[in-house]
């Protein structure tokens, strides 16, 4: 099993270059978010990352980023079926 880090690592070549490097508020908001969401990840605070990644999702839902990261941390969490 890997960390949190570097599955996300693992997967940042998936993701479209446009979505990883735009520019609008929203989407500086929602790199914040997923930074916030995998850095609770790696304290062990899973609670607050599951938030920050819901909040990621409202906020970029065509971002598939950020249901990557939520299913990656159900799967470290044990909860393969879903929170």
């Amino acid at each position: 099993m890997c960390s949190f880090n570097r599955c996300f690592e693992e997967t940042a070549g998936f993701f479209p270059d446009e979505i990883l490097n735009a520019t609008s508020s929203s989407s500086e908001e929602w790199k914040g978010l997923e930074k916030n969401g995998i850095e609770a990840a790696e304290r062990g605070d899973l609670k607050e990352s599951l938030e920050f990644f819901e909040r990621a999702v409202t906020l970029e839902p065509r971002n598939a980023a950020s249901y990557n990261n939520r299913a990656q941390l159900h799967r470290l969490a044990g909860d393969v079926a879903g929170m």
